[in-house]
């Protein structure tokens, strides 16, 4: 199995949900008590969040940088990013390193084309709703993104930051997200991707009627797909 590079931190929560699923599929793949080839490099939300938001990009963009180059220098064979947001400077941590990347957007959009849906609603913080380094992604495809309105996009952020990323799951707030998900079928979405790492810890396909696609779930499994199949290594963007 080929090592996998894992940027995590953002948030933590997260990132443990990709360290156990990896293994879990290693586990099944190998049988029981194997674990998956994992290192992983953990950035400080609060920092990277307050360079963020704080009109210091340059700066948040670097902590990514510097990660995956630890994560390179200790023998990864593939880098991935555990943060859909953070993709916003995927270009510029893939141009950075020598091996492969599999950017998160892409690996959905091969689920949602595999499924034989054309049109998703869109969930995530407010960069990722609104700006067009992930709805890029999936319109190349072929899979038009709509989003919650204005208010619905703010309460969506404002909770993944205040309660999500802390590790807290509140009824009420599962009952807005279940809302403003019907709300996107009631618009023509065929199915929801869940564009934050954080979202799937709140809310299940056990929760709505809406096909759900946890993108956290998803980048795993092709990052497994890929570090274990057979033959050289190619680009971790090219598995399909």
């Amino acid at each position: 199995m080929r090592r996998i590079g894992l940027i995590g931190g953002l948030s933590w929560l997260s990132s443990l949900h990709y360290y156990r699923l990896l293994n879990e599929l290693a586990g099944r793949k190998f049988g029981p008590g194997n674990a998956a080839d994992v290192c992983l490099v953990n950035v400080n939300l609060v920092e990277y969040d307050a360079l963020l938001y704080g009109g210091q990009e340059s700066k948040a963009k670097k902590l990514l940088l510097d990660a995956a180059l630890d994560a390179q220098h200790a023998g990864a064979e593939t880098v991935a990013l555990c943060s859909n947001g953070a993709h916003t400077f995927f270009d510029a941590v893939e141009a950075a390193l020598d091996v492969p990347m599999m950017h998160i957007a892409d690996a959905t959009a091969r689920e949602i084309r595999a499924s034989r849906i054309d049109k998703v609603g869109l969930l995530g913080v407010r960069r990722t709703m609104e700006d067009d380094f992930y709805r890029s992604r999936l319109a190349r495809a072929g899979i038009s993104s709509i989003v919650p309105d204005d208010d619905e996009r703010t309460f969506i952020h404002d909770s993944i930051f205040s309660e999500l990323v802390q590790g807290r799951f509140e009824e009420a707030t599962r009952q807005a997200y279940v809302e403003i998900i019907n709300g996107l079928e009631g618009r023509g979405a065929r199915g929801v991707v869940l564009g934050c790492t954080e979202i799937p810890l709140l809310i299940d396909q056990s929760h709505v009627q809406s096909r759900l696609l946890p993108t956290l779930d998803i980048h795993c499994r092709e990052l497994f797909q890929w570090a274990t199949r057979p033959g050289p290594a190619g680009a971790a963007k090219d598995n399909a």
